[in-house]
């Protein structure tokens, strides 16, 4: 029988753009999607969720495979040593040769509860920081942004974390981590939700933090 929890959280966003889309001309949209009524709500990946909880178990002191994955063109071939890298046990991986796991942490979408109001922050970018005169202006850029709480879950299968079957590893036996190595891993997972924070990156500035996780 499998052995899991479920979490659901809210996170408080106070105002950000926390995981944006496509630039449309000069502004920098927000990822949202249109309900049945024709209003807009903003969301956030589960992709861009599971990026920031790799960064915070990096900061944590775990070591993340990322660094010793080889890439050949398109290719990415990971370490697969999930018994040294926490991402690769949590999240998962998929080796081009056949070697694949399952993520035992599923990461849904954040959505937000209330519609997008179609805010814009505006900023610039001065050419004098490239050694140009000042007078020569710069760059002006608007950024959508909301205020807003967002609802996700995420699913923990706990008898996965820290086992790891012949079919998923280059070993001929199957690998376990001793049980108080998988306790510290699950741990620190709920630590790097509790400690959850993002920005996008894609633009000239940042936006603030996750102000608050609440988890139900």
């Amino acid at each position: 029988m499998c052995k899991a929890i479920a979490i659901g959280y809210l996170i408080k966003v106070s105002a950000a753009n926390v995981n944006a889309s496509y630039t449309e001309g000069n502004v920098m949209v927000t990822k949202k999607v249109t309900l049945p009524d024709g209003s807009t709500i903003p969301y956030i990946s589960g992709q861009a969720i599971r990026r920031m909880l790799r960064d915070r178990l990096a900061e944590l002191g775990h070591t993340l495979s990322e660094p010793f994955a080889e890439v050949s063109g398109q290719q990415v071939t990971p370490p697969i040593k999930p018994w040294d890298y926490v991402d690769e046990d949590l999240f998962g991986y998929l080796d081009p040769a056949g070697y694949r796991r399952t993520s035992p942490v599923r990461v849904s979408v954040a959505v937000g509860l209330f519609p997008f109001q179609g805010d814009r922050d505006l900023g610039t970018r001065p050419f004098e920081r490239f050694g140009q005169a000042m007078s020569t202006g710069g760059n002006i850029f608007e950024t959508e942004l909301y205020a807003n709480l967002f609802k996700g879950t995420i699913l923990v299968e706990l008898d996965r974390i820290g086992v790891f079957p012949t079919l998923e590893i280059k070993e001929k036996e199957q690998k376990e981590l001793p049980i108080p190595d998988r306790r510290k891993r699950l741990q620190d997972l709920l630590e790097a939700l509790n400690i959850l924070w993002g920005w996008r990156t894609n633009c000239q500035d940042a936006y603030g933090s996750f102000a608050k996780i609440y988890c139900l």
